[in-house]
């Protein structure tokens, strides 16, 4: 009945099973290794991997969001595809063993898809109570036309992936069903998917080259052109705080990370001075386009920290917290936090020199970017630790 009322045929004999995660556990630059290993473990099965949507800061589905799904296909969220390039993205996954498949937009899964769902929870340990999210994501589903008919848990420490997939397909067959998973990580799979066909478990980041979409290209070109219209000549200065302050009490925060932000001024200029490049630009993971993570930690005294550095960095008192998030506005084709930090990234990875302050896979990601956009012998960057200190320096003046 729910293919009549949503207008769809029902899917034929020979249509593939399909899986997706309602989260990939970590921000978006680290989950290129999630969803690449969820990919390896649907080739594996099968079946096809459903391209995520970028909600906030983090790839996945939120299907607590009763709201976001429409019974017409469309979904309230930006496609992956919208921030990089889904073709790129394919063809590279494709290389890393033959029998990956590409990424299959949310419009040919919701039009091709089996109706009947399989939910599958992955736990910490032998407690799972599937209550709460199942009926919500239930509650979305049904609105759209599935339905979660069977329902699992599964142990970090405990099954295999025979084991598993004997688990979720113990009623019906991989092309009769859509599989979805609470939460997936690679650095689980060893733990949850203990197999000898290893050759498709993904278990890293295998480094994959992540080009930004046409759209993302396009807003970074308006943001240099009318804010560092200075044809690539600037400094640019990449703030992930995170790192800096994570399991530190508050007065401890603080500390460190003004030290860390003083440090990054007194490089800034040292540069400045003798390259005699008088453009700067900035990108932070603070404010309104911020980790969410950061703005717990340190909401209360982010704000007025994080100004005090612009106006340094910039040189001038007139560039304050908002004026500087209004650069963003002014040019970016989404708000989405995640959206605007990868805008961020891409024009900082086009400056002539790069200050990386802070540590984690965004730093490595934009750091690549930036030594495959510049010849070895224009490389400008210095790179620091999660304690602040240079982690790796190379052709910048300090």
């Amino acid at each position: 009945e729910s293919y009549k009322k949503h207008g769809i045929l029902e899917a034929r004999a020979n249509t593939t099973g399909f899986v997706l995660a309602v989260d990939y556990w970590d921000q978006q630059t680290f989950s290129v290794g999630n969803i690449l290993s969820l990919q390896g473990w649907a080739a594996w099965l099968g079946i096809e991997t459903v391209e995520p949507f970028l909600v906030g800061t983090k790839f996945g589905f939120p299907l607590a969001d009763l709201g976001a799904f429409h019974s017409n296909g469309t979904v309230s969220h930006m496609r992956m595809a919208e921030v990089y390039d889904i073709d790129s993205w394919n063809d590279e996954s494709a290389k890393l063993h033959y029998r990956v498949r590409p990424l299959i937009p949310w419009v040919k899964f919701f039009q091709t898809a089996p109706r009947d769902v399989i939910y599958i929870k992955i736990t910490r340990s032998g407690k799972c109570d599937l209550s709460g999210e199942a009926s919500s994501y239930n509650a979305t589903l049904t609105n759209i036309g599935f339905k979660i008919i069977n329902s699992h848990c599964v142990t970090f420490s405990s099954p295999t992936l025979e084991e598993v997939k004997t688990l979720i397909y113990s009623d019906l067959s991989p092309n009769q069903a859509t599989v979805v998973v609470s939460c997936w990580s690679y650095l689980h799979i060893p733990k949850v998917m203990n197999t000898g066909s290893s050759d498709l478990i993904i278990t890293g980041n295998p480094g994959i080259s992540l080009k930004p979409s046409a759209m993302l290209l396009s807003d970074a070109k308006q943001y240099e052109l009318k804010y560092s219209p200075t044809d690539g000549r600037y400094i640019s200065i990449l703030v992930r705080s995170e790192w800096l302050i994570m399991n530190l009490g508050i007065d401890r925060r603080r500390g460190r990370l003004k030290n860390c932000l003083d440090k990054a001024v007194g490089w800034l200029h040292s540069a400045m001075n003798k390259t005699q490049l008088a453009a700067v630009f900035v990108g932070m993971d603070s404010g309104k386009y911020g980790s969410s993570t950061l703005k717990e930690l340190h909401a209360d005294y982010s704000p007025k920290l994080m100004e005090e550095f612009l106006q340094t960095a910039y040189q001038t008192p007139q560039m304050t917290l908002k004026k500087w998030e209004a650069t963003f506005k002014d040019v970016s084709s989404s708000e989405v936090p995640g959206y605007v930090a990868y805008l961020q990234k891409t024009v900082a990875v086009h400056g002539q020199c790069l200050l990386l302050i802070g540590f984690g896979s965004f730093q490595s990601h934009a750091l690549n970017v930036y030594i495959q956009h510049h010849q070895p012998q224009d490389h400008c960057f210095l790179r620091t630790n999660s304690l602040c200190n240079v982690m790796s320096v190379v052709g910048f003046p300090v």
